[in-house]
């Protein structure tokens, strides 16, 4: 970690988090036979002006964590603190006054925009809920909002429907950063786009980040976007963070067998490249009964070395190397 981060405040505190959703049978007397664990103990620390980037395969439970921290799904058990305050258990009022200073960026420019709403409309709901804001003042802040997101001010009476999956992610970035929050959660801002706007995208995302002074957690299903944008990153497997890392220390020198088989999958764009084949083998597991011990030693390499203890004992996130922790009975020091 750099030392700038390390002397930030934390803005954002999550601790032993678990979010479980009841799954019930499916006979006339309704019963509940076992829980879905989306987030099973998760613990993370996010620094004030610090880009988090959360890696891991579709089911690992990476937006039910974003969503739990904004508290739009419930915990199960573990807290949240946010800014130095316990948010875990906010309702009503002081819930929407929360809602300013954690904004939600989504995957899906299509779906995550009101077809009936104009760009003035969607840009200026959320100013218009938390602020009083005159007419002139209001159409004023959606028209700088609009310029600094790259959309031209002629733009601010057509409907979604009118323009282009990175012109709509760009209007969702407006309706995010419109109230100037301290924390953006950008769940796969660029996954359901062209690689060619990608690009533009994560550097618009990284000039806010500067412009605003904007905290970011950043979600991704691959280790190749949230290279570019953050600061450290996150491994997530089955609910829970195998390896957290400065980005420069986990491409350099994964440790997690996961980790190894997540960069062995990025693709290269040089064929001549020899490369390492592809380390990841299998599914992931069901997260409803997940395998006991170390939930990934069903598809690790390094399993059988390390005796029983893969199979019977789950290991907790340590310290391997300075500023680099991992959940691995390798790097297990008391083992």
């Amino acid at each position: 970690m750099s030392e700038q981060i390390l002397n930030a405040r934390p803005l954002l505190e999550v601790q032993d988090l678990k979010v479980y959703f009841p799954v019930y049978n499916k006979s006339l007397i309704r019963k509940k036979i076992g829980d879905v664990k989306a987030v099973d103990g998760v613990n993370l620390i996010i620094t004030k002006g610090q880009t988090f980037g959360l890696v891991g395969e579709s089911g690992c439970g990476k937006s039910t964590l974003g969503r739990a921290i904004l508290r739009l799904y419930n915990e199960t058990t573990g807290r949240i603190l946010f800014d130095g305050r316990d948010i875990t258990d906010l309702k009503g009022r002081e819930l929407l006054r929360l809602r300013r200073d954690m904004q939600l960026i989504f995957q899906d420019p299509y779906s995550s925009l009101d077809p009936r709403m104009t760009v003035f409309d969607i840009i200026s709901e959320p100013i218009k809920l938390h602020e009083k804001c005159g007419k002139e003042e209001l159409r004023k802040r959606v028209h700088e909002l609009m310029d600094v997101v790259g959309l031209p001010d002629s733009m601010m009476t057509r409907r979604p429907s009118e323009f282009s999956g990175g012109q709509r992610q760009r209007i969702g970035i407006a309706r995010a950063i419109a109230l100037k929050p301290k924390l953006v959660i950008c769940d796969e801002p660029v996954s359901a786009l062209d690689v060619s706007i990608q690009s533009q995208i994560l550097n618009l995302l990284a000039d806010l980040k500067k412009e605003y002074d904007l905290t970011y957690l950043f979600i991704a299903h691959g280790l190749a976007a949230v290279k570019h944008i953050s600061d450290d990153i996150g491994v997530m497997y089955l609910g829970r963070l195998v390896e957290v890392s400065p980005k420069s220390q986990l491409y350099r020198n994964p440790l997690h067998p996961y980790s190894q088989g997540l960069i062995s999958a990025v693709p290269e764009p040089d064929p001549d490249l020899k490369k390492e084949e592809n380390l990841l083998s299998g599914e992931v597991p069901s997260p409803i009964n997940p395998p006991s011990g170390c939930p990934f030693h069903p598809r690790c390499r390094f399993a059988a070395s390390c005796g029983q203890r893969c199979y019977t004992e789950r290991p907790e996130l340590r310290e391997a190397e300075p500023g680099h922790l991992v959940a691995c009975h390798l790097f297990d020091k008391e083992a």
